[in-house]
Order: C-alpha cells, then sequence, then structure tokens
C-alpha cells in the first residue's frame, strides 16, 4: 500500500508539473502581448537596437513570473484534479482506501519550490532587474537623443525636470516644454515652478561624463510661486539647459507605488529612515501651514506604500503554497460538469483573490487598515476557506460553491456547443 501511494503521489506530481509550466508559458506570453506597443515604439519610434530591446523583455520576467506563478499553479491543480474526477480515478482511490489528502502531498512539494522561486524573484531579481533595466535605459539616452525623447508625451530627464516634445526632424526638436518641478523641500520653502516653452531645440550629448546640453531658440521662460501670487516672463533667443543624467540615476528611487514595490529589502529600509526622518522634520516645522500638511500626508502615504511592499515580497510568494487548498478541494466536482469547471473556477478564484489583494492595498494606502492585514488577510482567509472545503471534501459533503459553480460550467458549455453548431452550418 505504501508503494501504491508512493506511486500516486509522483504521478500527480508529474500530472500538475505538465500544465503549470503550459500555464506559466501562455500567460508570460499574453502579458509580452500587452507589451508590445511599447516594444514597437521602442524599435520603431526610438530606433533602440534589437538587442537592446530583447535584454530588457527579459528584465520583465521576473516580474512577470511573480505574478502568474500563483495563479499558474492553481490552474493547473484544478485542471489535474477535474480530470481525476471525470476519469473516476478519484473514486478507485476511494474505494481502494487511498484517502484525497495524499492529492495535497505532490500539490504542496511543487507549492514549496514555487515559494522558494517566486521569494527569491521578489527579494532579489525583481530589484536587480529594475536596476539593469534603469542602468540601461540611461545608456540608451546617453547615446540616442531619438531613444530619451518621448514624442507628444511627458518624460523625466532629471530628478525634477520633465520633458514635452510635439515633434522631432532629424536632431532638432519641435515644440518643446521643460517643465522644473519642486522638491517636497523645496515646495515647504515657496522656491518658484520654472517652465520653458521653446519653438524648438538641439540635445548634445556628451556620454563621457553623463551630461547633456538641451540647447533651445526662440521661446519663452515663465516662473511663479507655489500659490501662483508671483508670476515672471522672460522671452529668449537662445537658452541652454544642463541635463545631468547621473542626477536621474541617483534619484531614480521615487516614492510612488509601483517604483517603491521594485526596491528591494535593504533600499526599502533606507528609504523609511529617510522618509520618517523628513515627516518629523516637517511635523516639527513652525507654524504649520497647508503646504507643511500636505507634505506630511505625502510622507504618511509613502511610508504606508514602503510597508506594503515590504510585507507583499514575502505575501504574494506564500500564496503559492496555500492556493492548493483552494484548488484540490474545489476540483472535485461531479464528472458531468468537468469539461470547462476547471478553467472557469481558476479564473473566478484568481479574480477573487487578486481584488482582495488589491482592495487591502489601496484600504491600506488610504490608511483604513494595517498593511500587514491588508496583504496578509487574503492569505489567512484562502487558508481558512481552504481548510473548510477539504474537511467537506473529506467528509464527502458537498461543497458551497457547487451549485454555482455547476451552474456557470453548464451554461459556458451550452454556448460553446451552440457555437460550434453554428460555425459548422
Amino acid at each position: 500500500m505504501d508503494l501504491m501511494k508512493l506511486v500516486l503521489e509522483k504521478y500527480v506530481f508529474k500530472e500538475v508539473a505538465t500544465p503549470f509550466a503550459l500555464a506559466m508559458l501562455v500567460m508570460v506570453i499574453i502579458m509580452l502581448i500587452q507589451r508590445m506597443i511599447q516594444i514597437t515604439e521602442w524599435v520603431v519610434n526610438r530606433g533602440v537596437p534589437l538587442l537592446r530591446v530583447f535584454q530588457m523583455v527579459c528584465l520583465m520576467l521576473p516580474f512577470f513570473l511573480t505574478i502568474v506563478t500563483p495563479v499558474a499553479l492553481l490552474l493547473a491543480t484544478l485542471l489535474v484534479v477535474n480530470r481525476l474526477s471525470a476519469d473516476s480515478e478519484i473514486t478507485v482511490m476511494k474505494a481502494v482506501g487511498i484517502s484525497i489528502a495524499r492529492l495535497l502531498a505532490p500539490v504542496l512539494v511543487l507549492g514549496v519550490l514555487c515559494t522558494v522561486m517566486t521569494a527569491f524573484l521578489s527579494l532579489y531579481a525583481i530589484p536587480r532587474a529594475a536596476e539593469w533595466t534603469n542602468e540601461m535605459k540611461l545608456e540608451i539616452a546617453r547615446t540616442s537623443v531619438r531613444a530619451a525623447i518621448k514624442l507628444k508625451g511627458f518624460v523625466n530627464l532629471g530628478s525634477n525636470l520633465t520633458i514635452y516634445v510635439d515633434a522631432m526632424e532629424n536632431e532638432t526638436l519641435k515644440g518643446v516644454m521643460i517643465a522644473q518641478t519642486q522638491t517636497e523641500k523645496e515646495k515647504i520653502e515657496g522656491t518658484e515652478t520654472v517652465y520653458v516653452f521653446a519653438k524648438q531645440g538641439r540635445m548634445d550629448l556628451d556620454p563621457e561624463h553623463l551630461k547633456n546640453n538641451l540647447q533651445l531658440t526662440d521661446g519663452e521662460i515663465q516662473t511663479s510661486d507655489r500659490n501662483g501670487k508671483i508670476f515672471r516672463s522672460i522671452k529668449f533667443d537662445v537658452f541652454d539647459v544642463k541635463i545631468d543624467l547621473e542626477e536621474k540615476k541617483q534619484g531614480g528611487k521615487v516614492e510612488r507605488g509601483s517604483h517603491i514595490e521594485l526596491m528591494n529589502i535593504a533600499d526599502l529600509d533606507r528609504k523609511k529612515e529617510d522618509l520618517s526622518k523628513r515627516l518629523r522634520e516637517v511635523q516639527s516645522s513652525k507654524p504649520q501651514t497647508k503646504a507643511t500638511r500636505l507634505a506630511a500626508e505625502r510622507y504618511r502615504v509613502a511610508l504606508r506604500q514602503i510597508e506594503i511592499s515590504r510585507y507583499q515580497k514575502f505575501s504574494l510568494p506564500f500564496a503559492c503554497l496555500i492556493l492548493a487548498l483552494w484548488g484540490i478541494p474545489l476540483g472535485i466536482q461531479p464528472p458531468r460538469t468537468t469539461r470547462h469547471q476547471g478553467i472557469i473556477t481558476s479564473i473566478a478564484l484568481t479574480m477573487i483573490y487578486y481584488i482582495m489583494v488589491s482592495g487591502g492595498k489601496m484600504m491600506a494606502v488610504k490608511g483604513f487598515m494595517p498593511p500587514f492585514w491588508a496583504l496578509w488577510g487574503p492569505n489567512v482567509i484562502v487558508v481558512l476557506s481552504g481548510i473548510f472545503f477539504f474537511h467537506r471534501v473529506l467528509n464527502d459533503r458537498p461543497l458551497p460553491t457547487s451549485v454555482a459553480a455547476t451552474w456557470v460550467a453548464e451554461w459556458v458549455a451550452r454556448f460553446v456547443d451552440r457555437f460550434q453548431r453554428e460555425s459548422r452550418q
């Protein structure tokens, strides 16, 4: 009997591993297709070499794999258990005295492997890929004006410098606008905001010193304070703007959402310490004005985002392990509905899980709930509901989701059959 159980576990592991790998491949391809517009723009509009584009696409893979791995494992588990149910192999297992719990062991082994891989990607590979991508973009920007400038779009060329270009003829920029934005300290001190408008400009590259000189002609400089009470306008024939690309490289760790998620733990700790220091300085400044209160709130939001990113680096890999608790019991369904039900159920469960995660993150950013529960709360729900579902399956009791899943699967089956009949006519 022990040998039979060992053979069964190896069989289930192989059966789950194959659709898991296929699902990973398909999902990554789908995510790359979504980036095709951006990739095409790099090649056609910006003149980025194909080798560089291929390297940047490869650097996207760690982020893609972190997202799709839990979903692919859940889908593979549901499909395999569905097929075992359809072929009455689950019934045979029960008849020879093998518990359904035996299905959990090989899936959990694969879940542990996925957890380790996803944790490595989240903690190390993604931050490194983001750093290399930033360095590669800087290298491209140092060697090509076309690659550095995005037509009819706003591009950050420094830590607080934004440029907009309407058109480009050869290396001459047409319809240029530059905004010198303010840092948090400058906003508090009331430093002026500077906008530069020019009919045309030309950028001279200095790759060795990481500096560019943007020479603008026939334009106007407009400045105002933070309240818009002081306004100045200066027309010019020629105006030189120094752009320090090294400044952009050092200032790349911005304090908003997705950029924070790309940092490693050490960078997050340093950023948290820096923001906490700034927050204390703003809170202790006298008098407290509207600008200082807004700055303090921005720092609090950034600190909450840092905490969210820290917890997410561990909670998302752990999801690979716990989603099997959903996959196995929900995959055991009546044979007559197993044709489409595995895919439907996996899509529904994936949406539910990521809605819980996204909703929790939004509430944590707003300060409505602690970041810990925002990221780990969905995992706790999955574990508790998975144990509940597994307990009912082990005792041959129907799941609460069976009726709804059966109805949806039958409706999809009827729709597919009708479509196939109409296509043959």
